[in-house]
């Protein structure tokens, strides 16, 4: 048994002002700064307590690991493993403003547990069995400032500007954004249950050593991501702020109450291997595996992007063909260990990312409805109703449209796959000089890329000073300040933003390394390489 523990002071340092190389260096004066502070605590019900400067705070991990080794008899071995950490780590989640002040700073902490039980048993002198089973549990969270609800509030972004005079200059200025109340990153939290059996059975046979197996999991996840859900309200400067008057509000809205995705993943996965002399000093190993990813849950049905466009978002990421065979050879020419050649080729399938499933189930236009409007349609911001109970926030203001970015994925998904080849040659000089060269490729394909599917086929225009790039707005909706409005490229004006995951991307890399080695007395080496190295990716 092992118990670790780890107390760590490290401070934080927001926005922290003490001389005029500081306000430089951050853009905003020590005036300036206060003005905001001043406002946010009149009017938008920011506390008294320190809001800017240097905060101290204290990080700790714990650990717990226990082990036990049981000899059952003479052919079995039984080991008990259980491994449990946690970490808690306050203001440490902050948000892309330039000016974030204490309560927009969130805290992290996780639990995590592995219990493991290994089982190996000598079936015989030739075969040998190796069983393991795996119970894990994980809890991690993103959580509000302390000062904050725990479901959040808005969060307001004001832009200010300072005054910074030049000898060239004496109305130069500078501007940030400033945010007060949530941000969009929390809360967030992840609860994880996972059982995971691996049985891996070694045989030897003559000259012959085979390997095979299974591995396999399946697991069940219950994910909250609130990015975006909270709301936002937009300030052009402190006089708007001052007077109850944003520029703009935008919320992804929940319809459904708490958007808690559930789901459970199955990974199954069998793998075989043989390895020996295909002849006089030429060690060969072939071997071949099968991965399958299988997810359990799909997206809520969204009729009107099946009408409009014509997709399914109940698709599920699924991909049954991965057979994946590899082979390494290794040849000691003439058997002296001067001329060692290495040659390694394989095929390697990727697992498709949970979290993307997550998108799909959270984003498919049923659950979440996307509002940004301005002008009169903003509503007047009430920050201390927003804090006293969370559920006052405005969601979809009367009057105003609302469209939800779905994600979804394409009917021909395909995980990504990878193509790998080695080739090595070394040559020993010496015993102290080393020659080598060293060539390697990779290809991948069916490589993930998400593509916006709610936009127009063609380009209402081209412009042939930039190589006919091509615009997906109308010439007369772009503004004499060349701003355009995105809302003007859709197909189809009753959805937004619709990506689609999809396989169609290729990635490759080859290099070649020449380098060479050598000992120097007892102790020492030197080595030098030259490496050149080419890679492309069109997703």
């Amino acid at each position: 048994m092992a118990f670790d523990r780890q107390d760590a002071g490290e401070p934080v340092f927001i926005t922290d002002i003490n001389s005029p190389d500081d306000e430089r260096r951050l853009g905003v004066t020590q005036d300036t700064l206060q003005k905001a502070l001043d406002i946010v605590r009149r009017l938008y019900g920011v506390s008294d307590a320190q809001q800017v400067g240097e905060f101290s705070r204290k990080t700790v991990a714990n650990t717990l690991f226990t082990r036990i080794d049981w000899q059952l008899n003479a052919r079995n071995k039984l080991t008990i493993r259980n491994n449990y950490t946690d970490w808690n780590n306050p203001l440490s989640v902050t948000d892309n403003s330039n000016i974030n002040i204490a309560e927009v700073y969130g805290d992290f902490k996780s639990k995590e547990n592995s219990l493991l039980f290994s089982l190996r048993t000598a079936v015989s002198p030739s075969v040998t069995n190796e069983m393991k089973f795996q119970y894990q549990h994980a809890e991690r969270a993103f959580a509000p400032n302390s000062q904050l609800p725990l479901s959040n509030i808005p969060r307001g972004i004001v832009r200010i500007t300072s005054s910074f005079p030049t000898g060239t200059n004496p109305n130069a200025t500078q501007s940030r954004s400033f945010q007060f109340g949530g941000q969009r990153f929390v809360p967030e939290t992840n609860m994880e249950n996972q059982l995971h059996l691996v049985n891996t059975t070694y045989i030897t046979k003559g000259k012959y050593q085979l390997t095979f197996g299974t591995d396999n999991m399946i697991t069940y996840l219950e994910t909250l991501l609130s990015n975006e859900q909270n709301g936002r309200f937009f300030f052009d400067n402190l006089q708007d702020l001052e007077a109850l008057k944003a520029s703009r509000y935008a919320r992804e809205v929940p319809l459904k109450g708490l958007p808690i995705v559930k789901q459970t993943v199955l990974d199954l996965s069998a793998f075989a291997q043989v390895e020996f002399e295909l002849a006089k000093n030429l060690q060969t190993v072939f071997g071949v595996r099968y991965d399958l990813t299988a997810f359990m849950n799909s997206a809520d049905y969204n009729p009107t992007l099946d009408q409009e466009l014509g997709i399914n978002s109940q698709v599920k990421p699924s991909d049954w063909n991965n057979i994946q065979p590899r082979v390494q050879m290794t040849w000691n020419v003439k058997g002296n260990n001067t001329d060692i050649l290495k040659f390694g080729a394989g095929l390697f399938s990727a697992q498709p990312h949970y979290y993307a499933q997550v998108n799909n189930i959270q984003n498919s236009g049923v659950m979440l409805a996307a509002v940004d409007v301005t002008g009169n349609l903003v509503p007047t911001p009430d920050f201390v109703s927003y804090r006293n109970d969370p559920s006052t926030v405005p969601g979809v203001p009367e009057g105003a449209p609302s469209i939800s970015t779905i994600n979804s994925v394409s009917e021909n998904f395909e995980v990504p796959s990878t193509f790998k080849a080695n080739l090595n040659y070394n040559k020993y000089l010496t015993d102290r000089i080393r020659l080598g060269l060293n060539v390697l490729y990779t290809r991948t394909f069916d490589n993930y890329v998400y593509l916006e599917r709610n936009l127009v086929d063609q380009p209402f225009f081209r412009l042939e000073n930039e190589g006919d790039r091509g615009v997906f707005v109308p010439a007369a909706t772009i503004t004499g300040r060349g701003q355009t409005d995105w809302l003007n490229s859709r197909k189809s004006e009753n959805l937004g933003r619709v990506l689609e995951l999809n396989s169609n991307a290729i990635a490759y890399q080859y290099a070649i390394v020449f380098d060479i080695g050598t000992r120097l007395g007892k102790d020492g080496y030197l080595n030098a390489s030259y490496t050149y190295n080419q890679s492309k990716d069109n997703s």
